[in-house]
């Protein structure tokens, strides 16, 4: 629930016209999620965590971050995250992940990320090896409304147990 503040002010060696536009601030909440399995929603131009601004933001970087908190080797992570019919799916772009991986998209627009033989010991074993995470950029559908909610969440399979669900990146 705490609020950490940045701020960035711009100096140019050459005169400008509008000096207005050469200080930022962000203010990022800091939140614990429920367990380690969570999906992060990040805007282009990074002024905000909630908001898209129509002036500034081209797209959205999504993290989904997952950690085997059972009682063994997981073999086989899926993560699959239903995309929004307001993104567009023409734009869609990887950005990487913590292990190799396999991706597929559905026609029912449902983004697949498969870790096969992902090896990934349980949290008691090996902390640090027990995470992993996948990030894709993606832009919404133009024209975006204004007030419009973009929200969703990821499910996330270790081998053959039911899916744990993060919170919704909004």
């Amino acid at each position: 629930g705490a609020t950490v503040s940045a701020q960035v002010n711009v100096t140019s060696a050459t005169p400008e016209p509008n000096m207005e536009n050469n200080t930022a601030q962000l203010d990022h909440v800091i939140l614990g999620s429920f367990d380690p399995n969570d999906k992060q929603a990040f805007t282009s131009s990074r002024l905000s965590s909630t908001s898209y601004f129509l002036d500034s933001d081209t797209s959205i970087d999504y993290l989904i971050r997952f950690q085997n908190t059972g009682t063994d080797t997981a073999f086989t992570v899926m993560v699959v995250d239903t995309l929004s019919p307001l993104l567009d799916i023409g734009t869609l772009h990887l950005l990487g992940a913590s292990h190799p991986f396999t991706p597929s998209l559905s026609s029912t627009r449902a983004l697949r990320f498969k870790f096969n033989n992902i090896l990934l010991p349980d949290s008691g074993t090996n902390a640090v090896a027990s995470q992993g995470y996948v990030a894709f950029r993606i832009a919404p559908m133009l024209p975006l409304q204004t007030g419009i909610t973009l929200d969703n969440a990821a499910d996330i399979y270790f081998d053959l147990n039911p899916p744990v669900r993060t919170d919704a990146a909004i």
